[in-house]
């Protein structure tokens, strides 16, 4: 599994370049996916997800993880169907990209309250409630040329346990 590295706004933006599913990870992490095959998926807009676990806790000291692939909707038959490798490491790449993007301005978010609220010492009179982006990780098989042949794409996202 290769967790995507934590960056901020400013960095992303001083060295803009294409996104690299691996190369802007964290390094790499040796999990076991524990999940039902046969399982029901759950399906949003043009994703599927399947609920699973990692035989160890990887953020959150959660264990939970959503294994989410895309697909389209077939003209002639209606049926979800799943995109062939390529497009799906393609459309999921993308969306983990989004996400890095939405975390660093996020965080651009807090620092100015933090900031704002030390140098003024002031404090609203309400709590203001600190949220995160699900934390993305990209999972390939060890050999990524045998990913391309033998392997769907996979994103995996942690829920949200906080």
């Amino acid at each position: 599994m290769y967790p995507t590295a934590n960056i901020t706004f400013p960095e992303l933006v001083m060295h803009a370049h294409a996104f690299d599913a691996i190369g802007d990870c964290s390094g790499s992490l040796a999990v076991t996916l524990l999940y039902n095959s046969k399982a029901k998926p759950k399906y949003g807009a043009f994703k599927q997800a399947i609920f699973g676990y990692f035989d160890n806790p990887v953020l959150w000291n959660s264990t939970s993880v959503a294994i989410k692939q895309s697909f389209y909707i077939s003209q002639t038959t209606g049926a979800r169907v799943l995109y062939d490798k390529h497009t799906q490491l393609k459309k999921l790449t993308t969306e983990l990209n989004c996400l890095r993007w939405a975390s660093a301005l996020m965080g651009m978010v807090y620092s100015f309250i933090d900031e704002y609220k030390t140098t003024n010492g002031l404090s609203p009179s309400f709590t203001i409630p600190e949220m995160v982006f699900v934390k993305a990780h990209s999972q390939f098989p060890r050999s990524i040329k045998r990913f391309f042949f033998q392997r769907r794409s996979l994103m995996m996202q942690l829920k949200d346990l906080l």
